[in-house]
């Protein structure tokens, strides 16, 4: 009996020991992607077409575009500096499409450019959106990155 009762035991705390030593489970829900587009204002970083840099298509009054988008599908822009004739500044309604894996606002973003983007990338301090755009003869996507 008193055999039995050891290796019990033994057993007992070899089983404790392996159950103690696991990593315990990172428990931070994931935010949605709501709630990372909407933590911070966004800052266009940069701009491409067709592989090249399309910020120098762009007037200079939409670099400088502080953009801000809320939880509950409104968003603004701010043109800080400077500004465009017409402006592009003032209020704006944005949603998720097509299972979050595009953008809809209807606010301009770029020159020429549609409401709808593809969702490329969607982080803690990075935007990145495409969308198709025709300059003369070629359309391509025009990818824009942002960041907070």
């Amino acid at each position: 009996m008193r055999k039995q009762l050891i290796t019990l035991s033994i057993f007992t705390l070899s089983l404790f020991s392996i159950t103690s030593c696991e990593k315990d489970k990172d428990d931070t829900p994931q935010k949605t992607k709501t709630e990372l587009i909407s933590q911070g204002s966004w800052k266009l970083q940069s701009a491409t077409w067709n592989s090249l840099d399309a910020l120098s298509f762009f007037d200079d009054c939409y670099d400088d575009n502080i953009i801000t988008v809320n939880a509950n599908g409104t968003g603004s822009i701010d043109e800080s500096t400077d500004v465009c004739a017409p402006s592009n500044a003032g209020p704006f309604t944005w949603s998720f499409q097509n299972n979050e894996t595009e953008i809809d606002i209807s606010a301009t973003l770029i020159p020429g450019g549609g409401s709808t983007f593809t969702l490329v990338t969607l982080n803690e301090t990075t935007l990145v959106v495409s969308q198709d755009f025709t300059f003369g003869p070629s359309t391509a996507p025009a990818i824009l990155t942002f960041i907070h």
